[in-house]
């Protein structure tokens, strides 16, 4: 995500207007860096600035990014939190231009572990992250009152989980592609239950139908349209 820090230095400059000789200028070919250096190495606080636009405000040692610091990117996109040998490492926050944030662990430059992104829309993802990804479990807030609680693979809702309806319904089971599929159950606000096969976020497939008053019939759907049943 961010800039790297090494490569071949250009020039450094002790500048003669710090009383203290700490603040001293450090050229690259692709920026130039202010701030504390030891032997010829940037240590302690300073500020890359990159020919590209993007600067960096923060703590270096062994001439990298090495602990707090704040990266800002000529898009408007600001990283807030710790590197370790020029890479985002450990916690911090990202904020896009857009609006989105995220606030969680990094290892490489990349989101890795627990984290939350929050969208401008007011959704909220919050769980495992791998790879800039959502992997392993989380729990997915829509603004609109939905609720989606399991796996991820790849960013997607995939494996066992359990989406809950603003409405009351439910559904548990099997998800791929982000969508319900395989085999699953439906829990209608009003008591009902379907129990059997889905594809595509849809009844499609066999299943058994209850009804709230003890009822129970074999369904065969499409799409969630009613094919054929058969009381049982």
């Amino acid at each position: 995500m961010g800039c790297g820090t090494s490569s071949e230095v250009l020039e450094i400059n002790r500048r003669e207007d710090d009383p203290n000789n700490q603040s001293q200028i450090k050229k690259f070919e692709y920026g130039k860096y202010v701030g504390n250096l030891k032997n010829d190495k940037m240590d302690g606080k300073g500020a890359m600035y990159f020919d590209n636009g993007d600067r960096y405000e923060g703590q270096f040692k062994d001439d990298e990014r090495n602990g707090f610091g704040i990266y800002y990117y000529k898009n408007g996109n600001r990283y807030e939190g710790e590197s370790k040998n020029g890479q985002f490492e450990g916690n911090g926050k990202f904020f896009w231009n857009n609006g989105d944030k995220f606030e969680g662990q990094y290892k490489k430059d990349k989101i890795n572990g627990k984290g939350t992104y929050y969208y401008l829309n007011g959704d909220k993802y919050v769980g495992d992250w791998k790879n800039d990804l959502r992997e392993g479990k989380g729990i997915f807030y829509w603004e609109n009152g939905n609720k989606y609680e399991g796996e991820y693979k790849n960013d997607e809702r995939e494996g066992k989980g359990i989406l809950y309806y603003k409405n009351g319904n439910r559904y548990e089971g099997q998800f791929k592609d982000g969508m319900a599929q395989g085999k699953g159950k439906f829990f209608f606000h009003n008591g009902e239950r379907y129990e059997g096969e889905f594809k595509n976020d849809k009844l499609n497939g066999k299943g058994i139908f209850y009804f709230k008053d003890g009822k129970k019939e074999k369904h065969v759907y499409e799409d969630d349209k009613l094919i054929s049943r058969q009381e049982i």
